[in-house]
């Protein structure tokens, strides 16, 4: 596994800390389901072309 530093505005970050507690995850699972997420979506594009 790969650690990361990514900048976020603090409205973002508070967002996703709220987020993340109301699915009960931590902010690092739902930050790597999110990237995981537009991952999928830019291959099913690339794949339908």
């Amino acid at each position: 596994m790969t650690a990361l530093t990514i900048r976020l505005p603090n409205s973002v970050h508070q967002k996703i800390k709220e987020l993340a507690a109301r699915d009960q995850i931590s902010v690092n699972q739902f930050i790597a389901s999110a990237a995981s997420e537009k991952m999928a979506s830019f291959m099913t594009l690339d794949y339908l072309r």
